[in-house]
C-alpha cells in the first residue's frame, strides 16, 4: 500500500485531478490501517480536493 501511494506522490497535480477520487480513498484506507502516508501527498490532496469543493478529509 505504501508503494502505491508512492506512485500517486509522484503524479503531476493534472494526472492526480484525474483520479482524485481514488487517491483521496486510498490515503483514507492507508491511514485507518496505521500506513504512512508520503509526505507533501496528503497536502496536495486536499488542496485539489478543496478546488473541487470537497470536504476536508477526516
Amino acid at each position: 500500500m505504501r508503494e502505491q501511494l508512492t506512485g500517486f506522490a509522484a503524479l503531476g497535480d493534472e494526472e492526480m485531478d484525474d483520479i482524485l477520487g481514488h487517491v483521496r480513498h486510498r490515503m483514507e484506507t492507508a491511514r485507518e490501517k496505521g500506513v504512512d502516508v508520503p509526505e507533501g501527498l496528503f497536502e496536495r490532496v486536499e488542496r485539489l480536493g478543496a478546488q473541487r469543493g470537497w470536504p476536508p478529509m477526516r
